[in-house]
């Protein structure tokens, strides 16, 4: 028998259909929706026509990119027309803006499915612009993830101040990260940041350096606890030094630290320390603590709403600062 042109027409369209109607909708083990087509064995992060309603339609029609936002930094939005000098956008909240492209205004492209697809490597996300970027380490931040790896060699770790405590410093975690599976990946944490370092020193028998920078607010200062912390419960000493240590930090902040408009325990000065390792069995023997660039002329005089070192209201609060 022969298949006229409709014929075979129609039976595309209908094996076509059959396709469609197989998309399944799954969850990755972090929550994360993907589709699956029983059929094909295809898997998407978008989710098809075939499962969206007639409202997802309408809104994911078209082109999306990136705007400017006043609140967020860069805001996703819809294209709904091209022009010359640049598009028309219409923001997931519904108002529409008239985008004219320049540097300030890029129109950098977007997969509307890359919001939902959180990466805890920034490497990783689909396009590396500053407006998926920074999406998502807002989302991972909204989920206390306040850690996230930029590249897959885990030296470069962002963290961002949660500006509140969070449980996951605890003996148990520092444990996890110091005997990690063999298949396991580590996830962003600032304790795998100071594990790769006294791994490498171990192994390498070379010095390791953590270098702690950030914008004042940004969390340095409890940075350095944490990898302190970690040292010295995973290292340890034969004299108690780790201790010393880490008993040592609250008198530099007493004596260099101070409140600020932006940070209630803002440093006012640098430190280099050097934690010095047994060369045998990988223990603390010693550290040498450098200070630098301390803000003498807080002594004398602040900025309204700022104070003077804590040392000053420490004295005075204790007992004997009644003598006085």
């Amino acid at each position: 028998s022969t298949k006229t042109g409709a014929g075979r027409m129609g039976g595309a369209l209908a094996r076509r259909a059959s396709v469609d109607q197989n998309w399944v909708e799954k969850n990755t083990a972090d929550g994360v929706p993907y589709y699956y087509n029983m059929s094909t064995e295809a898997v998407s992060w978008d989710k098809p026509n075939a499962l969206k309603t007639a409202a997802e339609l309408e809104q994911d029609s078209g082109d999306w990119c990136w705007v400017s936002d006043q609140k967020v930094t860069w805001a996703p939005a819809r294209v709904t027309k091209r022009t010359p000098e640049g598009a028309h956008v219409q923001l997931s909240s519904g108002r529409a803006k008239v985008i004219v492209k320049s540097a300030a205004e890029p129109l950098w492209p977007l997969k509307k499915s890359s919001l939902n697809h959180l990466e805890d490597d920034l490497v990783m996300v689909d396009d590396l612009n500053q407006g998926l970027m920074m999406h998502c380490l807002r989302e991972r931040y909204g989920q206390d993830k306040i850690y996230t790896w930029v590249g897959a060699n885990h030296t470069v770790l962002i963290s961002v101040n949660p500006f509140k405590q969070l449980p996951i410093y605890s003996v148990e975690t520092m444990n996890e990260f110091s005997k990690p599976g063999a298949n396991r990946v580590p996830p962003p944490h600032v304790f795998a940041i100071a594990h790769n370092a006294f791994l490498a020193l171990k192994i390498g028998a070379r010095n390791q350096a953590v270098l702690i920078s950030g914008e004042s607010g940004a969390g340095k200062t409890e940075a350095t606890k944490q990898v302190l912390a970690y040292l010295a419960e995973i290292a340890g000493s034969e004299n108690n030094v780790e201790q010393k240590i880490l008993s040592a930090n609250p008198v530099l902040e007493a004596f260099g630290n101070a409140k600020t408009l932006r940070n209630n325990n803002s440093s006012r000065f640098g430190r280099w320390m050097e934690v010095h390792f047994e060369p045998t069995r990988g223990s603390i023997c010693g550290c040498r603590i450098e200070n630098y660039l301390l803000e003498k002329c807080r002594v004398t005089f602040q900025q309204e709403g700022e104070r003077n070192f804590h040392i000053f209201y420490q004295l005075c609060k204790a007992p004997a600062g009644a003598k006085y």
